[in-house]
């Protein structure tokens, strides 16, 4: 009996200890509009065959500081925090298992483009600033136990550089990713009105937008209590 009970326990107890050893990490490049439908579709959907439901990339601040209230915001007449202010960037923050990092970010570095030889950038030219700077989040940073991953993924052999204190300058035209320990700059939210848009320069399916719903139920995005901003 007691033998029957702990094979009924087992998916249960097998879940839970896959879902304690996945890691949070993002990736900024440019909008993340642009490149939240690019982790989305072509990472979570394709290559990792994740439900709707399962989905975890979403549209996030990182790279600076934090204020009080520990909640970075769009741009907004109020001047509630807006994010670059804080010296943070536009990333997309996502959940997987360690071993997952490395496909995460062979996506990430396919989506650079060589501005001329040898200096890859963001294809977004006219989006510029240090809030659209290329940036990861790592636990660890690059010295940590996913750094041989992103060396892995890195086909383009762009300059990987330790960010340890934040708040970076604009890296167009520098071939230059930041690479940051994201235990001590963590990722955070950004509006769910933001989350699941069209890009500047692209619009998306309707099935896309709907994921916004998707990402709220299953407890990936929630109120932040910022006001309206600029765009919704």
């Amino acid at each position: 009996r007691r033998a029957l009970s702990i094979m009924l326990l087992l998916p249960a107890l097998l879940a839970s200890a896959a879902a304690s050893k996945n890691v949070t990490v993002y990736f900024g490049n440019g909008c993340f509009w642009a490149r939240q439908h690019e982790f989305i579709t072509n990472l979570e959907q394709k290559v990792l065959g994740r439900l709707d439901s399962q989905l975890t990339s979403i549209a996030a601040y990182a790279g600076g500081t934090l204020p009080a209230s520990g909640q970075l915001c769009y741009e907004n007449a109020n001047g509630t925090d807006p994010y670059a202010s804080y010296g943070a960037a536009e990333v997309v923050s996502l959940i997987l298992q360690p071993a997952q990092v490395e496909l995460a970010a062979r996506v990430y570095f396919a989506t650079f483009v060589e501005l001329q030889p040898g200096i890859w950038g963001r294809p977004d030219l006219r989006d510029l600033g240090a809030e659209y700077r290329a940036l990861i989040g790592v636990p660890g940073g690059l010295s940590g136990p996913h750094g041989a991953a992103l060396r892995a993924a890195n086909v383009n052999n762009q300059s990987l550089t330790v960010d340890d204190a934040g708040s970076q300058p604009d890296t167009i035209g520098t071939d230059r990713v930041y690479v940051m320990d994201s235990t001590k700059f963590p990722a955070v939210q950004a509006e769910i009105c933001l989350q699941c848009h069209d890009d500047a320069l692209v619009k998306y399916s309707d099935a896309y937008h709907l994921l916004n719903g998707s990402l709220v139920r299953n407890g990936r995005l929630r109120k932040t209590g910022c006001p309206t901003n600029y765009v919704c």
